[in-house]
């Protein structure tokens, strides 16, 4: 046994003893006679062998050996862990004995000891795509999803290793990808390092948030040494691409493996309760709300949210106190409110589904419990009023005489797109009553090239592929994109094919819509001009097919707006305050269609200058048809002395002309 495991510490010096000595139980012992092969060029790899005694030659295709190896060396392990076929032929030089370990002795191995399989070859081997395949299966959130899918899952999975005190996310990150907990023990966290529960191994990690594209509700961090399988969330929309049907079973469930989540503070149930707006909904949903509620500490002068932002969430406040303010017509900061200890803020646009019409800032140091719309619609799942009250809420804006406005926060944040850059407040409220949402699956067309659009379209989630109409490489759109504005701006037919390449989320405005806000709003007109030429710039499009615009460009002149005769009330002030304000005014930067500028001539030294004055009947008197007469008259000159000196006899010369 010693000789065997120190023959293999040489060939996996990442395995400790414990790690040898099981894979040494499990090898066989098999004979090979002088000059027999062992295995074959092409042969499948389904076994790898160490060297007990005699010797065995690699041999090429023409049977020349390449080199001999002996006791203690080990073969055919890198085709074997890999899957491919064996790289050359081996043959035996003498009567050789071999330790040998077949495929079905390396999967007892794995199912004993499943990270030998990772640290054996720095990465998983091929012999870990069953076994994972087979994990997968018992996870409830895939119960639905067919073998093939959960064996491409497998390949994709790579291997992590965690140790104490390490976190695997954090609360507040953006989803990261799936996790499968192999081995080792994770916390739940909530709020500010507050315990909520133990997750154990075969849980799968992550499967709400890459659902549904949001950011993680709790931390989790390891408590001992954590092994446990990851895919990223790049390898999740490849894999997505192929098997549409992944993401659709994901979205049917919830992370219904973790832990439940941290019994509700009392205090914090109390102070909820005594908020006049949230004292109907009973201490059951109090108490759903506090369970559910984020701990976030506030330094002093630190911004909570601003004007402009999405409403999102609502906040309590457990100590400290928050300053609510506004900007004056003057644009000077003036106070509204101040939250103290048991008070609640940002409820309103939680409520009415618009972006923040105040800024919050902490005058000292102050301790808050954060309350976020999806979570509130996750307990509305359990609790039926809370979605009834958050419908409710949004109805408090006067939408008498047209359609109910879409709540923003599921139009989600429009601070994404820049054709709303600079936008008030109160102009950002008008868009979602306007806007549809559309979802398209992967390979799905959205629009094909020489189409009219007939809508805006932005890109809120996933990823749109844009092919050109001569079939070149593809480029690829991210969220925050806006679909071929210059083809829309200048009703040109689109020059490029959209289809969705993952799963696609698409806020979309109507024409009708859209040129009706355009004539309301100067600057939305003017972002859009800039977005749209600056988007045709890159895309270096044709110059035949810049047309004139539909939508006519704004001009230079200061915007007036005929229906606004009063000063600008503070609500209204700048929301998305432009990256990087000028002195200049906002309409003066606009910039205009672009178009194709003439042709460069190179002037004429004698080109007449009063080409218009002769147009209009005055005599052809300039300075170029003078010199040019000039110069005419002293040639025939010259000539004529010339002949006179250099004639045999000036008599002759004279008689040519005189007879």
């Amino acid at each position: 046994m010693d000789k065997i495991v120190s023959y293999l510490k040489e060939g996996f010096p990442n395995l400790n003893v414990e790690d040898l000595e099981l894979l040494a139980q499990h090898l066989t012992v098999k004979t090979i006679p002088q000059y027999q092969t062992l295995y074959r060029k092409a042969d499948a790899s389904k076994a790898f062998y160490v060297i007990k005694s005699g010797r065995i030659s690699l041999i090429d295709e023409d049977a020349r050996p390449l080199f001999t190896m002996s006791a203690g060396n080990i073969l055919g392990e890198n085709d074997f862990f890999r899957g491919n076929s064996y790289a050359l032929t081996s043959r035996a030089e003498s009567e050789t004995t071999c330790w040998e370990m077949t495929s079905e002795a390396f999967q007892e191995v794995l199912q004993a000891r499943p990270d030998i399989g990772v640290q054996i070859a720095n990465e998983p081997v091929v012999q870990m795509v069953p076994y994972l395949q087979e994990k997968l299966a018992q996870v409830s959130a895939l119960a639905s999803v067919s073998t093939e899918v959960l064996a491409d899952m497998a390949r994709l999975f790579k291997a992590q290793m965690l140790l104490t005190g390490d976190y695997l996310y954090n609360q507040g990150d953006a989803a990261q990808g799936l996790f499968l907990v192999e081995r080792g023990q994770l916390v739940r966290l909530q709020g500010v390092n507050v315990p909520s529960g133990t997750i154990t191994p075969g849980t799968l990690l992550g499967v709400d948030q890459l659902s549904t594209d949001s950011t993680y509700d709790h931390s989790v961090m390891a408590q001992d040494q954590v092994l446990y399988w990851a895919l990223s969330r790049r390898d999740f929309q490849r894999l997505n691409t192929a098997h549409p049907i992944l993401l659709r079973a994901l979205s049917r469930a919830q992370d219904r493996d973790l832990p439940p989540l941290q019994p509700p503070d009392p205090h914090i149930v109390e102070l909820l309760g005594q908020v006049p707006t949230l004292a109907p909904l009973g201490r059951d949903i109090w108490e759903g709300m506090a369970a559910r509620s984020i701990g976030r500490t506030v330094e002093e002068g630190a911004t909570v949210y601003r004007m402009g932002d999405p409403g999102n969430a609502f906040f309590l406040v457990l100590s400290g106190e928050i300053e609510l303010t506004t900007v004056s017509a003057t644009g000077v900061n003036q106070e509204l409110d101040r939250v103290t200890a048991g008070g609640v803020f940002g409820l309103e646009s939680l409520l009415q589904g618009t972006p923040r019409t105040k800024q919050a800032a902490a005058t000292q140091d102050t301790s808050l419990r954060l309350v976020s719309r999806d979570e509130l619609q996750k307990l509305g799942q359990i609790k039926p009023v809370v979605t009834q009250w958050l419908a409710a809420g949004l109805q408090t804006e006067d939408t008498a005489g047209g359609p109910a406005a879409q709540p923003i926060a599921e139009l989600g944040d429009l601070s994404m797109f820049n054709i709303f850059t600079g936008l008030t407040g109160a102009e950002l409220a008008r868009f979602p009553q306007e806007f549809d949402v559309a979802t398209f699956y992967p390979q799905e067309h959205i629009y094909q090239a020489g189409d009219m659009l007939d809508r805006l379209y932005l890109l809120q989630k996933g990823s749109v592929m844009l092919t050109p109409n001569d079939q070149t490489v593809p480029h690829y759109l991210q969220p925050g994109s806006v679909l071929d504005l210059f083809a829309l701006m200048s009703q040109t037919p689109c020059r490029e094919t959209a289809s969705a390449s993952t799963d696609v989320r698409l806020i979309t405005l109507p024409s009708r819509a859209l040129m009706r806000l355009i004539a309301e709003i100067p600057r939305f007109q003017s972002n859009l001009w800039q977005v749209a030429n600056t988007n045709a710039a890159r895309a270096a499009p044709d110059p035949g097919l810049r047309q004139s615009p539909v939508f006519p460009a704004p001009s230079t002149a200061e915007p007036v707006n005929p229906y606004r005769q009063t000063p600008v009330p503070a609500e209204e002030m700048t929301a998305y305050a432009p990256p990087q304000p000028t002195a200049a005014k906002p309409s003066s930067a606009v910039p205009q269609p672009q178009i194709q500028a003439a042709p460069f001539l190179p002037m004429d030294p004698f080109a007449d200058a009063t080409g218009d004055n002769q147009r209009e009947g005055m005599p052809p008197l300039s300075l170029g048809g003078i010199l040019r007469v000039a110069l005419i008259l002293l040639g025939i000159v010259w000539l004529a002395i010339s002949l006179f000196f250099f004639a045999d006899s000036p008599g002759q010369w004279l008689e040519v002309f005189i007879p």
